[in-house]
């Protein structure tokens, strides 16, 4: 935040700040795929409390808004058969590299500056899981520009059978070059550098946003901000929202969901958080149960929609967990990143 507030003059000090971000940016995305590694065994654990969880909502299409950047979603549905959607209405193949232009990868495409659910090619009407990653996400890259038409590219989940060789492929991807330059692959900050089916060089950005601008703290529509606005028009279609481990810490989320309940006095929420407490942008709406709290994580409170009972050894067992994984987690992902 302090790096990018910095008012500079002259093109060194500009390129010197530009350099430093970028850096920073490919530490803290390999600081998620370093994490959503580490932590594949908790999935495991928890996956079928998800799976019946969503059996129990998914009668025709459930919406999921993430701020997080992982691909949890995906490895569920690849693991249990659930349709899932991310808007994409096309797949389209890149070379493996310019050097093996026979074997392809699979991506979902999708146009970047679409503001509205309703032209995307999202589930309508049908079971099945639509998600939007409002900050990006570790699947999900950028490719094109205002000229050539600005597009999302998907890391396409369709063709694996297990979410252990879908996190594997994606982190192929991601740390293999894919391009070479006199058999040598070309070192470009916060790129991943792809050929075409001609050859020709092509950049592929992350998607993750990070720092203290990813959108403005109005309700208004930016540049570049079409994201936050499709999570305006996918709060549409909902009358109940689930807001799980979230701290409210982003105002042009809260905004849009206080705007949300404004227009809709049907939509209700339900916050769970082991450490929620009531949210003053709630308090216009709390009413006729309109807004509810459950106090514990997520997992504890799927294990009692599911049973109808509080299980304390499960909760015990979730909490003992957090505390023994946690920090040798941590140390883990320093080590990786300093090597």
């Amino acid at each position: 935040r302090i790096v990018e507030s910095l008012q500079v003059t002259g093109r060194e000090a500009q390129e010197t700040i530009s350099y430093f971000l970028s850096k920073l940016r490919n530490i803290i995305n390999e600081l998620f795929l370093i994490y959503q590694r580490k932590t594949y065994f908790y999935y495991i654990l928890n996956r079928d409390k998800y799976k019946w969880l969503i059996d129990q909502f998914i009668k025709e299409e459930f919406w999921v808004f993430t701020l997080n950047h992982d691909v949890l979603i995906e490895m569920l549905c690849i693991d249990y058969k659930i349709p899932l959607n991310e808007g994409d209405s096309q797949t389209v193949q890149i070379p493996m590299s310019n050097l093996n232009m026979e074997e392809c990868i699979d991506f979902g495409k999708i146009d970047a500056t679409e503001k509205d659910v309703d032209k995307l090619n999202y589930l309508k009407n049908t079971k099945g899981i639509n998600i939007l990653k409002i900050h990006g996400g570790l699947n999900e890259f950028f490719q094109g520009d205002e000229k050539t038409g600005r597009h999302r590219m998907i890391f396409n989940y369709h063709k694996f059978e297990s979410s252990l060789n879908y996190l594997n492929a994606l982190e192929s991807f991601i740390h293999t070059p894919h391009y070479y330059i006199n058999e040598r692959p070309p070192n470009i900050e916060s790129e991943i550098c792809v050929s075409d089916f001609d050859g020709v060089l092509q950049f592929m950005q992350p998607s993750i946003l990070t720092g203290s601008k990813k959108y403005h703290k109005t309700i208004s529509q930016n540049h570049r901000e079409e994201k936050i606005e499709l999570f305006s028009s996918g709060l549409t279609k909902i009358d109940e929202l689930y807001i799980i481990g979230y701290s409210f810490a982003d105002k042009h989320i809260n905004n849009r969901i206080s705007h949300a309940m404004h227009l809709n006095d049907k939509l209700k929420v339900l916050v769970v958080n082991p450490t929620s407490q009531k949210q003053e942008l709630f308090e216009p709406f709390d009413y006729n149960a309109r807004v509810r709290y459950c106090n514990t994580s997520f997992p504890v409170w799927a294990d009692y929609e599911k049973t109808g009972k509080w299980d304390s050894e499960f909760s015990k067992t979730i909490h003992e967990l957090t505390d023994t994984v946690r920090k040798p987690l941590i140390a883990s992902i320093k080590e990786n990143i300093m090597k």
